[in-house]
């Protein structure tokens, strides 16, 4: 599940055969390949007919909205001050137990990837 601009940013979201849920209101996104919701509940009832796991890939409003009904999150944490208007919801305050974590990094910026578990 993903917002329109996210959608629209990606141009390898249907590389690799996923098939996304996009939340929008325009229904011209909507193919054979494409699905396309109004808002995040319609998209999860969507989502729960496909098979795999449902992943929430964005943007920040979309986050807002289910990150109170996930129990994982797979998390990379880039360690640098970048200028940006949109932003992943604070996830400290909740109860989250890390699973997996691996260090990384490139010639600009140092990662961390980390898998954590809501703990109900």
């Amino acid at each position: 599940m993903l917002g329109r601009i996210c959608f629209e940013t990606w141009p390898k979201v249907l590389a690799d055969g996923r098939q996304p849920v996009v939340i929008t209101s325009d229904r011209a996104l909507a193919s054979d390949r494409v699905r396309v919701a109004a808002n995040v509940t319609a998209a999860l009832a969507l989502a729960q007919t496909l098979p795999g796991d449902i992943m929430i890939c964005g943007g920040q409003r979309i986050y807002e909205e289910t990150l109170p009904l996930a129990d994982r999150i797979l998390l990379t944490l880039v360690h640098t001050e970048l200028p940006g208007d949109t932003y992943f919801p604070e996830w400290r305050h909740r109860p989250w137990r890390e699973t997996w974590k691996r260090e990384s990094r490139d010639a600009n910026y140092r990662y961390t990837f980390s898998s954590l578990e809501r703990i109900w």
